[in-house]
Order: structure tokens, then sequence, then C-alpha cells
């Protein structure tokens, strides 16, 4: 980290800086030596003996020329001046204190232990006459802290010398600068080289073996950021308006690489920040340059501005997304219409020309893999008088009411359709003809129990439907005759009463052959009739 935040400094800086680390290091040997920096708490210890001493001298004054009633707010007042003294007190030779500020008693301790001569002091006053011990002067002090020994190391000739440090710093950087100008190794490249490379329309930096720029073109500076930018010294990487771009695979700048591998290095993406916060795309290729006995001597970078061909490129990606959204959208367009073409409006179920392929193929899978599979069709029962008696609408939530029945009880593998107006068929894979009757039971029952909440009903108690069952192995051998046999199975529960269910088999197969004989001679019978009444009306009277 420290070693990036030099890299980032010109040369005179990190010189200046070193001079005055030297500087520094050479006062703190001195001080080590010599002592020139005064010791913190020496100096307040110091200072506390001195104003201990005082303090006696003025007290021994006033007890002598007897103004001992001045003594109490002479005390407060020099308690008061003092931060750091917290109290005093004068005692006489007998240990009776004879005066004191606010909390003497409490602050000063008896017995003389360590703290003596640091935070209490002890001043004897002795007597003018015979020269004898009168008594004494105690001083309490506050604890010495961090805070007060920074205060006291703070003093002026420290301050001094930081002062001193700091102009020197200036100074040294003032006249390096200076120096390193006239040093300056682009003075040396002769004007027809400088000449060649300003003519170049890509940017070029040419780095010694140290990664520092030696040579640079007017197009790289053109890129800068802010003219009069020192270029020449530094590591191109120390550019704050220089980085790396987010494509870029690696972290290590493209000529330390090559550098380091002494190959070239090419198609390395930079982007370059300009003062008006646009942004430049650069590719980067750098070669290294070695000289006759094949010693790497640095190497040449190239930038080359690829800000209008990402444009192109980002604008012709942005089409394309564009286009690939347009085709998903009227994919899900095409879905939603295959859906609507596909689901009767009414119920929400499949209408029967979405119904059949599906219920053929599973039909022809079930039959190949010989498994079960059952077909139901079921009816509403007397749904025509709904109509009559109730209205198109009223009959329109019957039949939706009855869709929701079967798809509450179907599962997900279940295919249920809308056969056409009132009646419905349900495809059971994977299902016998007795679980195919119990499916169909459990519909019957909740018709009867939930249909007649649909509509207020006035000729009835409920509303009913008729069930027809059949299943893969009674004889059929397309989903058309299964289908079929499901319905001979509907009209027989609806000729015997209605609201029930019937499975199919031959008995009712017969019945109804022999019911569609007699309906299709009496058929006939009509139709002769008809023929008769129509001759005798047409002969003359």
């Amino acid at each position: 980290m420290i070693s990036r935040l030099l890299s980032r400094l010109s040369p005179a800086a990190r010189v200046t800086l070193g001079l005055v680390s030297l500087a520094l290091t050479l006062l703190l040997l001195f001080d080590l030596v010599l002592g020139v920096f005064p010791n913190g708490e020496k100096q307040i210890l110091q200072s506390r003996q001195r104003l201990a001493e005082y303090t006696g001298v003025q007290v021994a004054a006033l007890i002598s020329s007897d103004g001992q009633r001045h003594l109490p707010p002479v005390l407060n007042a020099m308690v008061r001046r003092d931060g750091s003294l917290r109290s005093i007190g004068v005692r006489n030779a007998d240990g009776a204190l004879l005066t004191a500020t606010t909390g003497h008693a409490d602050n000063w301790r008896q017995a003389v232990d360590r703290t003596v001569g640091r935070n209490q002091f002890i001043i004897p006053i002795r007597a003018s006459d015979n020269g004898d011990r009168w008594g004494q002067v105690e001083l309490v002090f506050e604890p010495i802290s961090a805070t007060l020994i920074q205060r006291a190391w703070l003093s002026p000739a420290v301050k001094l010398m930081l002062l001193f440090s700091l102009a020197a710093g200036a100074i040294f950087y003032l006249y390096l600068r200076r120096t390193f100008q006239h040093l300056d190794p682009s003075a040396a490249v002769p004007a027809r080289v400088q000449s060649a490379f300003d003519a170049m329309n890509e940017a070029v930096l040419v780095l010694d073996g140290n990664r520092r720029i030696v040579m640079h073109n007017n197009a790289f500076e053109a890129l800068l950021p802010e003219r009069g930018e020192p270029v020449v010294g530094r590591d191109p990487a120390t550019f704050p308006w220089l980085m790396k771009g987010i494509e870029s695979a690696s972290d290590t700048p493209a000529w330390v690489e090559c550098l380091d591998s002494r190959e070239a290095v090419t198609g390395v993406p930079y982007e370059a920040h300009t003062s008006g916060g646009n942004t430049r795309r650069l590719t980067v290729n750098a070669s290294p340059v070695l000289d006759a006995r094949n010693t790497l001597r640095g190497c040449m970078v190239s930038f080359s501005d690829v800000t209008e061909l990402e444009e192109s490129r980002m604008q012709l990606v942005s089409l394309m997304t564009e286009l690939s959204a347009s085709k998903e959208q009227l994919e899900v367009q095409n879905q939603e219409l295959q859906r609507l073409a596909s689901v009767d409006a009414m119920t929400g179920v499949l209408n029967r020309r979405a119904f059949f392929p599906r219920f053929e193929a599973a039909y022809r899978d079930a039959q190949a893999r010989n498994m079960q599979f059952s077909f139901v069709m079921c009816d509403i029962d007397k749904f025509k008088t709904i109509n009559d008696v109730y209205g198109h609408p009223a009959g329109d939530k019957v039949i939706q009411g009855f869709a929701s029945v079967l798809q509450r009880t179907a599962r997900d593998t279940d295919i249920v359709c809308r056969y056409g107006g009132e009646e419905f068929c349900v495809a059971l894979p994977l299902t016998d003809p007795r679980q195919a009757l119990a499916f169909a039971e459990r519909v019957r029952e909740q018709v009867e129990a939930e249909l007649r909440q649909c509509i207020e009903l006035t000729d009835r108690k409920a509303i009913t439907a008729s069930f027809g069952v059949a299943a893969l192995g009674m004889g059929n051998h397309t989903a058309a005759e299964l289908a079929d046999q499901a319905d001979q199975a509907l009209y027989h529960s609806k000729n015997n009463g209605r609201n029930r269910c019937t499975v199919y088999s031959r008995i009712i197969a017969a019945q109804q052959e022999k019911l569609a004989e007699t309906k299709a001679e009496t058929q006939a019978e009509t139709q002769v009739e008809i023929r008769a009444e129509t001759q005798a009306e047409s002969r003359p009277a």
C-alpha cells in the first residue's frame, strides 16, 4: 500500500520525502545522545517544583510579616490560577493544619510515599529568629497524564523544529523539481525523433527498464485530463485517469507484463477518463525494446482510441438485444394466441379442437405400453330447461360451475375438455374403470351439492349431471371408439333416471343398439304416415 502511494508521487516529491525523513532521523539521534528535545514529564516535575518553592517563599513571607489572615485568599487564588493544582495547605510543626484550600484534607496523604515530589510537594518553613522548623507548606497536584506530557512536549523549541522540517521539505522539493527539469531525459532525444513520434495518430510512450516514461508524443498529451500534467519519469500506472477496462482478465498493466515476459502484449482494453466526465475506450499494445546484445532496455506502449468503434459495437449489441426482446415478445404473444385458440373462453378448460390431438396421443401411448386408460363423458341434466326458465346468463354460470368442479377434482395429468354446450369429457391416464367410476361419482356428488349455489332455484331442488365411463380394453381400438363407448354409457344414464354414473358394457351396447333400432323404426313409420297424409291432401275432392 505504501509503495503504491509512493509510486504516484513525482521523483522530486519522493526524493524530498526521503531527505526530510533523513533529517528527522538525525534529529532523533541527536536527541537520544544529547537530549535536544525536552522530556515532557521532566518539564512538568520541574515546573511543579518551582511552583512549590515559590509558594513556600510567599507563605513564609506572609507569616514573618504577621499576615497570616491573608493566607486563605492567596492560597485559593494560586489554586485557581494553576489548573493542575488541586489544593494547598499550611501545617505547623506540631502537625496541626493552620489553613488550607477546599478539599485539601481529602487530597493530602499524611504518610510520605512515592508520590512526594511528583503529585505531592512539601516545602519546609523555618522561623526567622532562630532558624528552627516552624512548619511546612503542602501542595497536591493532579496525577501526571499523557495529555499533560503532550502539552509539555509541544514546547516552542519542538514547534520550531517541526516548522523547520516543513520549511526544509518545501525548499528541498522546489530545488529538486528544478533540478529534475534540467535533467529531463526527453531533452536528450533528438528533435527529429520527437517530431516523428508527434506525427503518429496513436498515443505512444517509451518506458525504461524501471517502467518510467522517458518519451511521449502529442497524441498522449491529448489524453491528459489537464494540460501540463507531469509525464516524464512517472509510471503510467500512477495516472488516476488511466484504468484497465472491466473486460481485462488480469490486473497487471500491459507494460509490466511486457517487461516481465520480454514478449509483446496486444489488445489490452483500457479506459481514459477526461476532465469533462467522458470516457475514451483504448486498446493498449506493448512491445519490448532490446539493444544489440538482446538486453532489455525498456518497452514501447501505444494507445489506440477505439471509442467510436466501441460505440458502434454497443449500438449493434443494443439493436440485437431489442430484436431478441421483440422476438421473445412475439413468441409470448404467439403462445398466448395458441392458448386462446385451445382453451374454451367461458370455462378455461380445453376446447374440442385442442382436446382430441392430446386425447388420441395419450390413448395410443397407453395402448402401446399396455397401461390403464379411462374416459368419462358427462352432461348437465335438463340444461335446456335451465336456459328456458332462468335465462342464458344463468345457464353460463352453471356451465362455469360444472367446469370448476371437474378441474378441482381432476389430477394434473388428467385432460378436461368442454365437448360442446353443456357436455364435458375427461381423459384419465393410468386409471382403471373402477377408479374412473369413483372419479365420476365424486364429481356427481359435488355437482349436486354445489351447483345450486350458482343460481336461485325455484323449480327444482338441485342441479344434477349424468356420467358415462369407458376404459381401454373394452373392445375399443381407437380413441374415437373409446369416446363412443363412454357416450353410450352416458345415454344409458340419461335414459335410466339421470343423476347417475354408468360404466360401459356389452349389455349397455346391446340396449343402445336395440333402442337405436326402435327409434329408427319409429322414425320410418312416422315418415310413412306423413307421406300418406300428404298424398291424401293432394287428391282432388
